[in-house]
């Protein structure tokens, strides 16, 4: 039997820096697509399970289906299935998780959580 690991996570129009489970990359746009990390369409290394997300700086959009994240500065939208989400700074969009707290300060669009806390 295969085993498929199809966990994609998504991240676009970063300016600054993203550290995943400790390690820095950078790049406008990082995809964790299964194991592999891909920054701006070139796949730079491997990576066999997420657990966190931050992101030094703003981001356009941030789609993850687990992991916590944490962006220090704005983001335009932000959805993900399940894990924590802590902004410090301002959400242009919609906040959007399943199962997970979510903390930020200004939302200009809606927030939604069906299992959390919105602070």
């Amino acid at each position: 039997m295969t085993i498929i690991n199809n966990i994609i996570h998504k991240f676009f129009g970063i300016r600054g820096t993203t550290t995943i489970n400790g390690i820095e990359y950078k790049g406008n746009n990082i995809v964790i697509d299964g194991d592999n990390v891909i920054i701006d369409g070139e796949t730079i290394s491997e990576i066999k399970s997420v657990q966190s997300f931050t992101i030094n700086g703003n981001v356009e959009s941030i789609q993850t289906t687990s992991g916590d994240i944490n962006v220090t500065g704005n983001v335009k939208d932000i959805k993900t299935t399940s894990g924590d989400i802590e902004i410090r700074g301002d959400v242009s969009g919609n906040i959007q998780t399943t199962s997970g707290d979510v903390q930020c300060l200004n939302v200009a669009g809606s927030v939604k959580t069906v299992s959390g806390d919105i602070r």
